[in-house]
């Protein structure tokens, strides 16, 4: 994966304080205009590739790291933690097959999200679940397509902003937060589901244009499951769309002696 050079990253951060805001698609477009605008600004992305500053946080500890991004619909997710110029662990998602090699250790941990419960689905706990039930290639990118089955129902709206719930026949499934005008998203939440579970809420900011006549696109992203205690930011400095990816983009390369982690 690719890295910016210092300078270039100097240069984006000191762009966004004179970068334009996104512009005015239109105000009052019906509800079902906004939601194939928003779908259809999602559907152009295949692929993004960056670098970001990362911080999570749980119960247990906060951790915030330099990281490389590559994410290809419809489900692979990878990220290369960087520590003092050198991968401090290389994380790999693919549909629902986790991958963590930790290079200095030479250890590598593989498994599949949910694997071993009874239910996954309605049991997945933790990052497990923020993961395997909505992946993050569909937080990180949205859904991606326009769907006419999907129930787009008004909750609010004003001047600035849209307010609209997300519906399954009479089970509201997410709610999502447009700014009136441009249509951009600042919110999205995906409820709990039916049984018990965990919600997950991805907020987005610092829209900026990506490359020459490109789509603005959240630099700033910010992913919480309240009920797990889990949160994730994305602070972007470079981001590339749609760039063909080279070979071998998902392949952490693992030495075949990689061994599982010793428990501690």
């Amino acid at each position: 994966m690719r890295r910016a050079a210092p300078a270039a990253a100097l240069l984006g951060l000191l762009a966004c304080s004179s970068t334009p805001p996104p512009p005015i698609v239109g105000h009052g477009m019906p509800l079902e205009d906004v939601a194939k605008y928003v779908r259809g600004v999602e559907a152009i992305v295949r692929t993004l590739e960056g670098q970001a500053r990362v911080r999570t946080e749980t119960k247990e500890q906060v951790r915030s790291f330099d990281a490389d991004i590559l994410v290809e619909r419809p489900q692979r997710f990878r990220m290369v933690a960087i520590a003092h110029g050198t991968t401090a662990f290389d994380l790999l998602l693919d549909g629902r097959d986790l991958t963590v090699y930790v290079p200095s250790e030479n250890t590598v941990i593989r498994r599949r999200l949910g694997e071993g419960t009874a239910d996954p689905a309605a049991k997945m706990t933790g990052v497990e679940a923020l993961f395997s039930r909505t992946g993050l290639p569909r937080l990180i990118l949205g859904a991606g397509r326009f769907d006419p089955q999907e129930d787009w129902r008004l909750l609010d709206r004003n001047d600035e902003k849209i307010l609209v719930g997300l519906f399954d026949g009479s089970r509201q499934v997410g709610e999502l937060l447009v700014e009136e005008g441009t249509l951009v998203k600042l919110r999205e939440r995906l409820m709990p589901p039916p049984g018990g579970g965990s919600g997950v809420t991805v907020s987005y900011a610092g829209y900026r244009p990506v490359a020459k006549d490109g789509p603005y696109w959240a630099h700033e992203l910010s992913v919480e499951s309240r009920e797990e205690q889990f949160a994730m930011d994305f602070r972007f400095h470079d981001i590339r769309l749609n760039e063909p990816l080279p070979e071998g983009a998902f392949d952490p390369g693992i030495p075949a002696d990689a061994k599982p982690p010793q428990p501690k």
